[in-house]
C-alpha cells in the first residue's frame, strides 16, 4: 500500500470521505499541515499553562484550567480545520469554492486573534510559561494564504 493510498483509506475509514479515484496530483502543497502544526504547538503551550495554574494551588487558577484555555482563541480555532479538509479534498473547480470558503475562514481566524482580550492575558500570564499564539497561528494562517492565492 503506497502512502497516498494509506492517506486516503485513513480518510475514508475515519472521516468516512472517499477520494475520488481520478484526482489529479496538484501542485500546491496542502493546507491541514500547516494548521494542525501551529495549532499542535499553540496546543501544547496551553496545556503547560493550564498545568502551571493547576500547580499554583489557587482554587480560581485550577478552576480557569479546568475549564480550558483553548476557549480564548474563538469558535474558528477548530472550524478553520474543517475548510481547510475541503479544500485539501476538493479539486478542479470544486477547489476554487473550497479556497474561497477557506480565505473567509482564515480571515476571520484572524480578527479573532485580533481581537481577544482573553489571548493576551494568557500571553502575558504571570507564570512564565510561553504562550506565542498569536506569531505561531499568524505564521500559519499567511502560508495557507500563500497557498490560497494560487488559485
Amino acid at each position: 500500500m503506497t502512502e497516498d493510498s494509506a492517506r486516503r483509506a485513513w480518510l475514508h475509514r475515519v472521516l468516512g470521505v472517499q477520494w475520488p479515484a481520478d484526482a489529479a496530483p496538484r501542485s500546491r502543497p496542502p493546507l491541514m499541515p500547516l494548521w494542525r502544526q501551529a495549532k499542535e504547538a499553540v496546543d501544547d503551550q496551553l496545556q503547560r499553562l493550564e498545568q502551571a495554574l493547576r500547580a499554583s494551588g489557587l482554587r480560581l487558577a485550577t478552576a480557569i484550567a479546568d475549564h480550558g484555555l483553548v476557549g480564548a482563541l474563538g469558535p474558528d480555532y477548530i472550524r478553520l480545520m474543517a475548510l481547510l479538509l475541503d479544500c485539501d479534498l476538493a479539486t478542479g473547480p470544486d477547489w476554487q469554492a473550497a479556497a474561497e470558503r477557506a480565505a473567509q475562514g482564515v480571515q476571520r481566524m484572524r480578527s479573532q486573534l485580533a481581537a481577544s482580550p482573553a489571548l493576551t492575558t494568557l500571553e502575558r500570564n504571570p507564570l512564565g510559561v510561553p504562550v506565542q499564539a498569536r506569531g505561531m497561528l499568524g505564521t500559519a494562517l499567511d502560508q495557507i494564504d500563500a497557498v490560497l492565492r494560487q488559485r
